[in-house]
């Protein structure tokens, strides 16, 4: 292993003067100074909510706060705040990042595509008799509401289809008897 340093530091003092190292390993430390304190503040930010989990509503909301402050007005810190409230499900700090994230110039973009990643995709059908096969299907394992809202989302797209129709007879029988 030392011989791997000694190794190193022998090109590097045959390509660079020795007066000159260090001002090289200034210049680099200055360099790399920037990534390293925005790595810190993402994990600063992350710890923040991934403490929010366990804390109870006064401690949350204090935590929220000090990563929003964290984040401030940085597009990727607050990118990074809105995907790690998503995994721990904090859903307002996850919408006062969004809601910041496009008050942002350049985040506009990122925040339409964070919104398509967190909302659920509209259900879409086919054709009429894929969706009432599968809102039968529902009904058949119990699942009335989902049923429900599968039917729902049919109807929107086949507003006319009479066997849709008829399936809201089966779930109101199936609601009744749910509910009995």
């Amino acid at each position: 292993m030392t011989r791997i340093f000694t190794d190193l530091a022998g090109v590097v003092g045959q390509l660079v003067p020795p007066w000159a190292i260090p001002i090289v390993l200034i210049v680099a430390g200055v360099l790399a100074l920037p990534p390293w304190l925005e790595s810190v503040r993402s994990k600063q930010i992350k710890g923040f909510v991934r403490r929010m989990v366990r804390a109870d509503d006064g401690e949350r909301a204090e935590l929220a706060d000090q990563a929003l402050q964290l984040a401030g007005t940085r597009r990727l810190r607050l990118v990074g705040l809105a995907l790690e409230a998503l995994r721990y499900d904090q859903r307002t700090l996850r919408d006062e990042a969004l809601s910041r994230l496009e008050q942002h110039p350049k985040g506009r973009d990122d925040a339409a595509k964070l919104r398509e990643r967190f909302e659920k995709p509209a259900v879409r059908f086919s054709d009429p008799l894929a969706a009432q096969v599968r809102v039968e299907r529902l009904l058949r394992e119990g699942l009335v509401v989902g049923a429900a809202e599968q039917l729902e989302a049919a109807q929107r797209q086949f507003p006319d289809n009479p066997e849709l129709k008829q399936l809201e007879a089966s779930i109101a029988t199936a609601a009744s008897e749910e509910s009995a």
